[in-house]
């Protein structure tokens, strides 16, 4: 396809963002199964379009459809921090992830503004990745301790993992219950204030038995945050079913996560 095809197509995009692997596809059909050299004349073609001002690189292998509006990186990130997620962690793990941390409770409250480190479980893959400034993406292997052997806990986590619809874009995170022990994890004062609104909103609704099951996993510190939560919020049910998951599954169990 020549080049002004594909400007063509890349401007009924415009205002969106588009990976690598998207020109790949425009460039060969049959991407990534086509012609070897499809990704390397992607890299050419993306070139181009940021000289000729179609495009802006976000990072390598990312970039911003020109629209009019602001092109500073901190406004693009601001506008479609999502979108940039996705291409990152498409680019980075495919499918086999899901959001963790405080963001997943955040996500749960539909607070969609951007996360300055955003931590994405995966199956095995510990990196760290720079979106820009102020914005990084933490890929951290969750794993167990003595009862689960120090295996990941990445398919537990997965299993019940869930999709959120952010403007258009679907954002795999944590299931309710383990989305508030994950957030529970950090100490943070901006953690504690999404805990506290997470439990407010949900503590009626949070699963006795999915709770034990992550516990077995090796949550009990949350567990035992939560159930202090619930306490001195008068939160009556879920203080007794957090009593019941410490007394039947809480034995030396801790949760732990790759170093960053």
């Amino acid at each position: 396809m020549d080049f002004d095809k594909i400007v063509k197509k890349m401007w009924r995009k415009k205002g969106g963002i588009v990976s690598i692997e998207d020109v790949a596809e425009i460039v060969d059909p049959d991407y990534p199964h086509g012609r070897p050299t499809a990704l390397r004349d992607a890299y050419k073609i993306c070139s181009r379009l940021v000289a000729n001002g179609v495009f802006v690189r976000v990072r390598s292998g990312v970039f911003f459809v020109v629209d009019g509006s602001s092109a500073r990186i901190v406004d693009i990130v601001d506008r479609n921090y999502w979108s940039i997620v996705r291409k990152i962690v498409g680019q980075e793990v495919g499918r086999e992830y899901v959001v963790g941390g405080s963001a997943a409770a955040a996500l749960h409250l539909r607070d969609y503004a951007p996360v300055e480190t955003l931590v994405i479980h995966t199956r095995d893959t510990n990196k760290t990745v720079r979106i820009a400034d102020g914005f990084t993406l933490k890929f951290r292997t969750a794993v167990g301790g003595s009862r689960s052997g120090g295996r990941t806990i990445f398919p537990a986590l997965s299993s019940g993992a869930v999709t959120v619809r952010i403007d258009g874009v679907a954002i795999r995170t944590l299931s309710e219950e383990a989305a508030i022990l994950d957030c529970l994890l950090e100490k943070s004062p901006e953690a504690r204030k999404i805990a506290a609104r997470f439990v407010k909103k949900y503590h009626g609704y949070l699963d006795r038995g999915r709770l034990g099951a992550l516990v077995r996993l090796r949550y009990i510190t949350a567990l035992n945050r939560l159930r202090t939560i619930a306490k001195e919020e008068w939160y009556d049910r879920l203080y007794r079913d957090c009593l019941d998951v410490i007394r039947r599954e809480g034995a030396n169990c801790f949760m732990t996560v790759d170093p960053s």
